[in-house]
């Protein structure tokens, strides 16, 4: 008898000879599939066990390297400036920018100046209408902050500061 497979623009009959053939070949098919990933477990496996230190140890220097090389590649870039670290509790940021913001858009960040400790107050409340950059302006403080603080050269004219052991701001409604 005549078994008929239907593809997308023809039928094909095969003969109970060939069927036999066809589901022979795809139990060999499936078992090669399962014997692959079986080896291939295998292999992660023994990988894992025998060289995971060192493999973690290269990702690892990698990674400090391409860390490295991006905070060299953002010390280079004109308008950023070297962060001047005072023994005062005092945050001073001249005409920062939003480095993120600056790198996306191709109109120019208007820059933003801020003094935070020392003679002004230790907080302040930014307010203004929607859409007014109230949020980009408290992310650009705490990417700067941050940024000087990791070693990075930062988007400002100057920034002086003290060492900080953390960053803290609220933004949304009362």
């Amino acid at each position: 008898m005549l078994t008929a497979y239907r593809t997308k623009y023809l039928r094909r009959y095969h003969t109970p000879e060939v069927k036999r053939f066809i589901d022979e070949l795809s139990r060999y098919k499936e078992a090669l599939n399962a014997e692959a990933n079986k080896a291939f477990a295998s292999f992660l496996k023994s990988i894992a066990l025998d060289h995971y230190s060192v493999m973690r140890d290269v990702v690892n220097k990698l990674a400090i390297a391409d860390c490295l090389m991006s905070l060299a590649h953002v010390a280079h870039q004109q308008g950023y400036v070297r962060p001047e670290f005072i023994e005062e509790d005092t945050l001073e940021i001249v005409e920062g920018r939003h480095p993120m913001i600056e790198a996306l858009r191709t109109d120019p960040f208007v820059p933003n100046t801020l003094y935070i400790g020392g003679d002004y107050p230790r907080s302040n409340i930014i307010t203004g209408p929607n859409m007014g950059g109230k949020s980009s302006a408290v992310r650009m403080i705490a990417l700067i902050a941050i940024m000087a603080q990791i070693g990075s050269y930062v988007p400002a004219k100057s920034v002086r500061l003290g060492l900080l052991d953390g960053v803290l701001s609220r933004m949304g409604g009362a």
